[in-house]
């Protein structure tokens, strides 16, 4: 029989902290992880909804057979909607206590290198920066694990598209968080995360409490070569067989690449960042100028003249062929102010006695209503016509063919 070693004894107790002694399913702590609570059709934008809110950009995109499956029901979000944005949900959890987060990333299909980039955030840090590269005939789905600690009571859980900001790209689904089971002991907040990405050999590893998460919870067998449990002795068992080791050069120059890409990154974003202010005071002068340019329009509107009518009719017309029970030949008075104007009789007949309006209307429009009856009985006796103005002293009515003449001034 082997001798149990230290190390593998700190393994199990490591192990310990993944694994539910109760064998009772954690609790899900995400509200509406799936995005399913309110089913759409087609593409919606908004603010926030069910569990989740937008901390940045325009608002968050829940999709219905768009483009692409979900990864799990019917509808899934895609964080590129108009613009860029930034979505969260406040997640209750316990100081001290450790929770496993997963969900989904895919690319939007058709999209082009650059368009699906994530970051995500637990309780303010960055815990990963994921690229999904450019999109397929179909969304791809790839399952994305981290074990995370609580520090306090709520805890922000973030997503946000940091690719080509274009309308296009960065779909999540599917996301979860549930609390680790462990029997005993502590998680001190701070304490690393793991997750079940790219790395899958030794010398990826950065402690042995990695390699551990990814040889329990991401079923990486060949860490364990051997076969005895213990995975990556190099870095969980030393010559003695007690202590583990330090990083090695590789891990080192590792972690330096990585952070010599976020330094790219970091600048870069604050090369966009000054475009975008520069854009933004660009656009402040010109809604200075469309101000200035609609204040002065306003005030000439204010001060101009009223249009003037291109004729002034007012004055005495005679009328001839005005028909009720034959034919006669009357004169009335025509009041005009601005387009309006009204015409009374002087002489009458027994369709319109005299002093009654004969007719009204606008001289733009040379829309007139005859009073052809008797003006007490108006639902019986009008009807509409047309009046053209051949000159400042010439009309013709229709119906009818009553023609005006303008009698000189007395």
């Amino acid at each position: 029989m082997k001798k149990v070693s230290a190390a593998l004894i700190a393994m199990i107790a490591f192990v310990c902290l993944f694994n539910n002694t109760a064998n009772a399913e954690p609790v899900e702590l995400i509200k509406n992880g799936s995005f399913e609570e309110k089913q759409i059709s087609g593409w919606t934008i908004s603010k926030n909804i069910p569990g989740w809110n937008t901390s940045n950009g325009p608002g968050i995109e829940v999709q219905h057979g768009v483009a692409g499956q979900p990864q799990h029901g019917k509808q899934l979000v895609e964080l590129d909607s108009r613009a860029n944005t930034a979505i969260y949900q406040d997640v209750s959890t316990e100081p001290g206590k450790a929770y496993q987060l997963t969900f989904y990333f895919s690319a939007r299909p058709g999209t082009k290198a650059g368009d699906n980039k994530l970051r995500v955030s637990w309780d303010g840090s960055v815990i990963a920066t994921l690229d999904a590269g450019k999109g397929g005939s179909n969304t791809s789905w790839k399952a994305h694990t981290y074990a995370v600690n609580a520090s306090q009571k709520s805890t922000r859980l973030a997503f946000q598209d940091v690719g080509i900001s274009n309308s296009l790209g960065t779909y999540i689904d599917n996301i979860s968080v549930k609390e680790i089971q462990k029997p005993s002991g502590e998680v001190k907040p701070g304490a690393a995360t793991f997750s079940c990405e790219e790395k899958r050999y030794c010398k990826e590893m950065t402690s042995c409490e990695e390699a551990i998460y990814h040889l329990q919870k991401c079923d990486q067998k060949r860490l364990d070569s051997d076969k005895d449990g213990v995975p990556c002795e190099s870095l969980c068992v030393d010559k003695k067989g007690t202590t583990p080791k330090a990083c090695s050069p590789e891990q080192l120059n590792a972690v330096q690449d990585e952070l010599n890409e976020a330094k790219q990154a970091k600048k870069a974003l604050e090369q966009q960042l000054a475009q975008l202010r520069e854009q933004l005071a660009q656009l402040q002068n010109q809604k200075a100028s469309c101000d200035t340019g609609l204040a002065k329009c306003q005030s000439d509107l204010a001060n101009a003249s009223p249009a003037k009518a291109p004729f002034d009719l007012s004055g005495k017309w005679v009328g001839e062929n005005y028909t009720c029970r034959g034919k006669f030949r009357e004169t009335v008075q025509i009041e005009q102010t601005g387009n309006s104007i009204v015409a009374t009789k002087i002489t009458g007949d027994a369709c319109v006695p005299a002093g009654n309006r004969t007719f009204e209307g606008t001289l733009n429009s040379a829309k007139i209503t005859w009073t052809t009856g008797s003006p007490n009985r108006p639902t019986c006796c009008k009807k509409n016509g047309s009046l053209t103005i051949v000159d400042e002293n010439t009309m013709i009515g229709n119906p009818g063919r009553v023609t005006f003449k303008r009698l000189p001034n007395d």
